[in-house]
């Protein structure tokens, strides 16, 4: 029989229960992921460096994304809030870092509403473009876990996500990053013009992001989390006759 099911967020608890509940009395233990956060860390130097490459001025608000792009993740809700920020007198330029299948679509929708945006593709440098970024941003409505999130947060950058499947339980609402209602282009907007607005509380919400991660999504923190659920099963069975 299985006796330890692991997934890393309650959300994925829940719909796994929701879709299996012949599982309902199984073992279901919760671990977030862990990543590297010797390579996702802060590094203005790196992010500076990165800037130049892209040809992005030092005083640019830089809005990134990091992902696939495909329908689940909803990248056209940030170009649309990009429009709605030099509506209101305010410029940001967007880099978009990933591929997908909705690739193609968003070019032409960012062309088509004149925002600013660099389409990198796949790229293996992503610490340093996460550290060339003021904010990242992640949109998306379908994610088990969100390692891009963790990572922004590793990078010490704040993070602007949608408040949908495990994305909450990464971010602490106004205090390690912004949620914001999902799909809506108006409320990112809103959180943007905030952090544009206001270097200091961008530099304090990216601290306090960097000091969430080192706290819950360590490397060495996944792997104690680990060997206790492991240490939990062998016990049981010491224990069974």
């Amino acid at each position: 029989c299985v006796a330890l099911t692991v997934v890393p967020s309650e959300y994925k608890r829940r719909q796994l229960l929701e879709n299996t509940p012949w599982m309902s009395d199984l073992s279901i233990t919760v671990i977030p992921n862990g990543i590297d956060l010797n390579r996702f860390r802060p590094d203005a130097d790196r992010g500076a460096r990165a800037r130049a490459e892209l040809g992005l001025a030092a005083s640019a608000f830089v809005v990134g994304y990091f992902g696939q792009i495909e329908r689940r993740k909803r990248v056209e809700v940030l170009v649309r809030a990009a429009e709605m920020l030099r509506g209101r007198g305010r410029d940001a330029a967007l880099l978009i870092v990933g591929a997908g299948p909705e690739d193609a679509t968003l070019r032409r929708q960012t062309a088509a509403l004149a925002v600013p945006a660099i389409f990198t593709g796949f790229r293996t440098d992503v610490p340093d473009l996460m550290n060339a970024c003021d904010v990242v941003v992640h949109p998306s409505i379908g994610e088990s876990f969100g390692f891009a999130v963790a990572e922004a947060m590793g990078c010490g950058r704040p993070v602007a996500a949608a408040g949908a499947c495990s994305l909450p339980e990464l971010i602490e609402d106004g205090e390690t990053g912004f949620l914001f209602e999902p799909e809506s282009a108006d409320a990112l907007a809103q959180i943007l013009q905030l952090l544009q607005d206001d270097p200091a509380l961008r530099r304090r919400i990216g601290t306090a992001a960097r000091r969430a991660a080192e706290a819950r999504f360590s490397l060495p923190t996944m792997l104690d989390r680990w060997e206790g659920a492991l240490r939990e099963v062998a016990e049981s069975r010491s224990r069974a006759p």
